[in-house]
Protein backbone atom coordinates (compact mmCIF):
# COMPACT_ATOMS: atom_id res chain seq x y z
CA UNK A 1 0.00 0.00 0.00
CA UNK A 2 1.40 3.44 -0.89
CA UNK A 3 2.56 5.54 2.25
CA UNK A 4 0.74 8.87 2.71
CA UNK A 5 3.22 10.61 1.00
CA UNK A 6 2.91 9.23 -2.18
CA UNK A 7 -0.84 9.25 -1.72
CA UNK A 8 -0.37 13.38 -1.56
CA UNK A 9 1.88 13.41 -4.32
CA UNK A 10 -0.50 11.97 -6.54
CA UNK A 11 -3.16 14.12 -5.45
CA UNK A 12 -1.58 17.01 -5.99
CA UNK A 13 -0.43 15.78 -9.43
CA UNK A 14 -3.99 14.81 -10.64
CA UNK A 15 -5.37 18.50 -9.81
CA UNK A 16 -2.97 19.95 -11.63
CA UNK A 17 -4.70 20.65 -14.96
CA UNK A 18 -3.23 20.88 -18.55
CA UNK A 19 -4.05 24.59 -18.87
CA UNK A 20 -2.91 25.36 -15.63
CA UNK A 21 0.53 23.71 -16.58
CA UNK A 22 0.91 25.21 -19.61
CA UNK A 23 0.27 28.76 -18.46
CA UNK A 24 3.00 28.01 -15.87
CA UNK A 25 5.65 26.81 -18.27
CA UNK A 26 4.57 30.33 -20.72
CA UNK A 27 4.98 32.06 -17.83
CA UNK A 28 8.72 30.58 -17.08
CA UNK A 29 9.64 31.04 -20.35
CA UNK A 30 8.68 34.98 -20.62
CA UNK A 31 11.87 35.87 -17.88
CA UNK A 32 11.11 38.14 -14.64
CA UNK A 33 10.44 41.49 -15.46
CA UNK A 34 13.39 43.36 -13.69
CA UNK A 35 12.54 46.88 -15.11
CA UNK A 36 10.26 48.79 -16.93
CA UNK A 37 10.42 52.27 -18.55
CA UNK A 38 6.84 53.49 -18.60
CA UNK A 39 5.64 55.85 -21.76
CA UNK A 40 2.75 57.02 -23.21
CA UNK A 41 3.40 58.69 -26.08
CA UNK A 42 6.17 59.28 -27.77
CA UNK A 43 9.42 60.43 -25.86
CA UNK A 44 12.22 58.67 -23.80
CA UNK A 45 12.69 57.46 -20.54
CA UNK A 46 15.26 55.41 -18.98
CA UNK A 47 15.68 52.85 -16.01
CA UNK A 48 18.18 51.29 -13.32
CA UNK A 49 18.18 47.75 -13.73
CA UNK A 50 20.36 44.74 -12.09
CA UNK A 51 22.25 43.00 -15.04
CA UNK A 52 24.09 39.45 -15.02
CA UNK A 53 27.29 39.62 -17.81
CA UNK A 54 25.98 37.26 -21.07
CA UNK A 55 22.34 36.74 -19.80
CA UNK A 56 19.93 38.23 -22.97
CA UNK A 57 17.43 41.09 -21.80
CA UNK A 58 14.41 40.44 -23.59
CA UNK A 59 13.00 43.66 -24.50
CA UNK A 60 8.82 43.71 -24.31
CA UNK A 61 5.72 46.10 -24.86
CA UNK A 62 3.04 46.82 -23.33
CA UNK A 63 1.03 48.06 -25.96
CA UNK A 64 -2.50 49.33 -25.56
CA UNK A 65 -3.67 51.73 -28.35
CA UNK A 66 -6.72 52.87 -30.69
CA UNK A 67 -6.34 54.12 -33.95
CA UNK A 68 -7.27 54.72 -37.71
CA UNK A 69 -5.31 53.90 -41.06
CA UNK A 70 -1.63 52.96 -40.48
CA UNK A 71 0.33 52.42 -37.21
CA UNK A 72 4.02 52.46 -36.94
CA UNK A 73 6.68 52.62 -34.06
CA UNK A 74 9.76 52.18 -32.83
CA UNK A 75 12.25 52.11 -29.76
CA UNK A 76 16.00 53.38 -29.36
CA UNK A 77 17.16 51.42 -27.00
CA UNK A 78 20.55 51.90 -25.43
CA UNK A 79 22.25 49.65 -22.87
CA UNK A 80 25.19 51.77 -20.39
CA UNK A 81 26.95 50.17 -18.22
CA UNK A 82 29.28 52.61 -16.30
CA UNK A 83 28.27 55.21 -18.15
CA UNK A 84 29.48 53.97 -21.26
CA UNK A 85 26.74 52.05 -24.32
CA UNK A 86 27.46 48.57 -25.00
CA UNK A 87 24.49 47.85 -26.58
CA UNK A 88 22.12 49.67 -29.00
CA UNK A 89 19.10 47.53 -30.67
CA UNK A 90 16.30 49.08 -32.25
CA UNK A 91 12.45 47.53 -31.68
CA UNK A 92 9.04 47.75 -33.43
CA UNK A 93 5.97 46.78 -30.76
CA UNK A 94 4.15 45.97 -33.39
CA UNK A 95 7.12 42.49 -34.45
CA UNK A 96 6.79 40.56 -31.65
CA UNK A 97 7.07 36.90 -31.06
CA UNK A 98 5.25 36.00 -28.05
CA UNK A 99 2.00 37.63 -26.48
CA UNK A 100 0.00 37.74 -23.68
CA UNK A 101 -3.34 39.31 -22.89
CA UNK A 102 -3.66 39.85 -26.03
CA UNK A 103 -6.97 41.77 -27.59
CA UNK A 104 -7.02 42.79 -31.41
CA UNK A 105 -10.16 44.40 -33.14
CA UNK A 106 -9.71 45.74 -36.91
CA UNK A 107 -13.14 47.17 -38.16
CA UNK A 108 -12.61 48.30 -41.79
CA UNK A 109 -10.00 50.95 -40.76
CA UNK A 110 -10.42 51.15 -37.00
CA UNK A 111 -7.80 49.04 -34.89
CA UNK A 112 -7.46 48.63 -31.71
CA UNK A 113 -4.64 46.42 -29.92
CA UNK A 114 -3.78 45.82 -26.48
CA UNK A 115 -1.26 43.10 -25.75
CA UNK A 116 2.01 42.25 -24.06
CA UNK A 117 4.48 41.64 -26.75
CA UNK A 118 8.36 40.10 -26.25
CA UNK A 119 9.91 42.47 -29.18
CA UNK A 120 11.97 40.83 -31.78
CA UNK A 121 15.26 42.55 -30.04
CA UNK A 122 17.45 41.84 -27.53
CA UNK A 123 20.03 43.44 -25.26
CA UNK A 124 22.91 41.58 -23.63
CA UNK A 125 25.40 42.92 -21.08
CA UNK A 126 28.85 43.37 -20.90
CA UNK A 127 29.25 42.92 -16.81
CA UNK A 128 27.29 41.93 -14.06
CA UNK A 129 26.22 44.69 -11.61
CA UNK A 130 23.97 47.96 -12.32
CA UNK A 131 23.12 49.12 -15.83
CA UNK A 132 20.91 51.91 -17.28
CA UNK A 133 18.65 50.86 -20.30
CA UNK A 134 17.70 54.19 -22.15
CA UNK A 135 14.95 53.95 -24.71
CA UNK A 136 13.12 56.93 -27.01
CA UNK A 137 9.79 55.90 -28.71
CA UNK A 138 8.88 57.78 -32.14
CA UNK A 139 5.80 57.36 -34.20
CA UNK A 140 5.81 58.39 -37.59
CA UNK A 141 3.59 58.94 -39.25
CA UNK A 142 0.88 59.83 -36.76
CA UNK A 143 -1.97 58.30 -38.02
CA UNK A 144 -5.53 59.98 -37.26
CA UNK A 145 -7.59 59.52 -34.00
CA UNK A 146 -4.91 58.17 -32.41
CA UNK A 147 -5.39 56.65 -28.65
CA UNK A 148 -1.95 55.44 -26.30
CA UNK A 149 -3.03 53.88 -23.31
CA UNK A 150 0.14 52.19 -22.18
CA UNK A 151 3.09 52.02 -24.74
CA UNK A 152 5.66 50.76 -22.01
CA UNK A 153 9.16 49.31 -22.00
CA UNK A 154 9.72 46.42 -19.93
CA UNK A 155 13.06 44.61 -19.44
CA UNK A 156 12.59 40.66 -18.45
CA UNK A 157 15.89 38.75 -17.91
Amino acid sequence: MPSRTVRARAALLSSVTLPTLLAGLVLVGCGKEIGRIPLHDEGQGETVIQATAGKKLALWTALDVKYSGNFAARYDVELLQDGAVVGKVLCDPLDVNVKTSSVEKNIGNDHSISWNGKMKCELTPAKTGPATVRAKLSIAPRPPGLSIKDISLAIRE
